[in-house]
């Protein structure tokens, strides 16, 4: 399918603020895509598709696993925000025909994990600091990450302390909502942090 066809299947079966969101994602991953030299192309797919089951339910999202013989860990169950990222890259690879590199950009979106590519740390980034954010951290780690490249000598080293704080603040958010916390999220703090 065409990146064209794409954003159209997309727009017929979003909500129409779910669709927006989508489109401010694809264009900040654009922007961090030109800025850091990433494949464009990738992101821009990825980023347009990385929520494509998000309106489905709990019992939804097993069960299109299930029937795409996906199994989902005990970690995925305890973690019903994260299940879309993972039947949303199962549709992206067995409905839309997008490669496993796709697949592995909107697999890890939610949770993050150890060693993650360029381009998922873009997308993981974009949508979390995508311009109709409005919950406050979004915003100011977006103002914050944009006004720090500017001067920043060293951009993959900045991209990377945002992703940490990205995901350090998704903890404490978690922690404070006394709600499960992914192992993937996790092992990425603890990777990022012994890269550091």
């Amino acid at each position: 399918m065409t990146l064209d066809a794409l954003k159209k299947r997309m727009e017929d079966t979003l909500p129409a603020k779910r669709f927006s969101h989508v489109l401010a994602v694809v264009e900040t991953a654009e922007e961090l895509a030109n800025i850091y030299g990433a494949d464009k192309e990738l992101l821009s797919v990825a980023s347009l598709l990385h929520d494509c089951t998000k309106p489905f339910t709990s019992e939804e999202h097993i069960a299109y696993a299930k029937k795409h013989s996906y199994q989902l860990s005990p970690d995925d169950l305890a973690s019903p925000e994260v299940l879309h990222a993972r039947t949303g890259a199962i549709m992206a690879k067995e409905e839309l025909g997008q490669a496993d590199r796709v697949f592995s950009l909107i697999y890890c979106h939610c949770t993050a994990k150890p060693d993650m590519t360029l381009e998922e740390k873009l997308l993981f980034l974009s949508d979390f600091i995508e311009a109709t954010r409005t919950h406050k951290i979004c915003q100011d780690t977006r103002r914050e990450f944009f006004s720090s490249l500017k001067g920043h000598n060293d951009k993959m080293k900045l991209l990377d302390q945002t992703v940490l704080r990205v995901l350090k603040s998704t903890v404490e958010h978690l922690n404070e909502k006394n709600t499960y916390i992914h192992t993937d999220t996790l092992r990425a703090i603890e990777f990022l942090k012994s890269e550091d």
